[in-house]
């Protein structure tokens, strides 16, 4: 399942994940993610770190061509 969210300032975007991750350490709980990345095209994709699934690529594709 995949969901367009309303555009987000980068920042924000980092700030509230940072909260959220403190937040389940708090609670002695490990965080689900580890890391968030923003891309805004395919090609970022390369230089991302970490395994991916191998449906990325397409989603990142549809709604990068999608806002354009």
């Amino acid at each position: 399942m995949t969901y367009l969210a309303p555009p987000q300032p980068a920042a924000l975007l980092h700030e509230r994940f940072e909260a959220v991750t403190a937040a389940e350490q708090a609670l002695g709980r490990a965080p689900e993610l580890d890391r968030i990345a923003l891309v805004s095209s395919p090609a970022e994709l390369v230089g991302l770190a970490g395994p991916h699934v191998d449906y990325l690529e397409p989603i990142v594709s549809r709604y990068t061509q999608a806002a354009a």
